[in-house]
């Protein structure tokens, strides 16, 4: 689509041929490269591509879960909010693991099997669990957003 003399906006729709949506996963990122080397290709004003360190947006079954449930926000979150804000308070690791434990949010730790060092952790929201009553674990690399 083009609204101005200086840039133009690409759009697709695509549907399967029953009607369903087909899976798209990382269509946006591969859309985005190849914008890159048209802009490139053709002399055009190169944008930046995006660094992937945006929050994820929760998915649509996680909204439905929060809507079943009553709440305001997802689970990912809930859990986002607070592991910034005890990250935010804490002045060491072991700290930060406290804080969150007090705030009832489940921590299960990931070691690493040769040394025996933490090497990930993630995440449980209280009552947050799957359709087995198991807690829903979120990695703490991808709520709590590190410097790469």
């Amino acid at each position: 689509m083009r609204h101005a003399e200086d840039h133009i906006h690409l759009l697709a729709t695509s549907v399967r041929e029953d009607g369903r949506r087909p899976r798209n996963k990382r269509d946006g990122q591969r859309a985005q490269a190849e914008c890159r080397k048209i802009e490139a290709e053709l002399g055009l004003r190169r944008l930046k591509s995006g660094d992937a360190t945006a929050p994820k947006t929760p998915t649509g079954a996680e909204v439905a879960k929060a809507e079943r449930q009553g709440r305001q926000q997802t689970a990912r979150q809930w859990l986002r909010e607070h592991a910034y804000a005890a990250a935010a308070a804490a002045t060491d690791e072991q700290e930060y693991f406290a804080v969150l434990t007090a705030l009832g949010i489940k921590v299960n730790h990931r070691i690493g099997p040769q040394s025996g060092e933490r090497t990930g952790y993630s995440l449980a929201a209280p009552e947050d669990t799957d359709a087995k009553g198991q807690p829903v674990l979120y990695s703490g690399s991808t709520l709590v957003l590190t410097a790469r």
